[in-house]
């Protein structure tokens, strides 16, 4: 009865972890999304400056995560998200509407991908 006991036990604690790493990613990539969002908004409008501002607010936020993340995630996932966020910038400067917001949106892909990867569900469990 006791093994039965820690092993509930233990269940539980990794249910909790589970749920844990599920919100705590979902919470640290919800302002990246945010961000990247604004930008290719402000893009569209051609307001480069603004477009400019919410890339490196995205790149401040996704730094951010990034100890978190590194933890959990694949890193060829980050460095290319970390790459899409460089050439944001580059984009942003050149002021190349097509090519930003393609790579926007390819990036907030991206980072729906790293989030969905977490996501609790049934096949977690086997």
């Amino acid at each position: 009865m006791g093994r039965f006991r820690i092993g509930l036990g233990l269940l539980a604690v990794l249910l909790v972890i589970s749920i844990g790493t599920q919100i705590g990613m979902a919470a640290l990539q919800k302002p990246v999304k945010q961000s990247l969002a604004a930008a290719m908004t402000a893009a569209e409008t051609e307001d480069y400056a603004q477009a400019g501002e919410k890339t490196a607010e995205a790149y401040t936020r996704w730094q951010r995560s990034r100890t978190f993340c590194a933890a959990l995630c694949d890193h060829a996932f980050m460095e290319d998200i970390e790459g899409n966020l460089a050439m944001l910038r580059v984009w942003a400067k050149e002021k190349e509407k097509a090519d930003f917001c393609a790579l926007c949106a390819d990036t907030i892909l991206r980072v729906e991908a790293i989030e969905n990867a977490h996501r609790l569900n049934i096949s977690t469990f086997f």
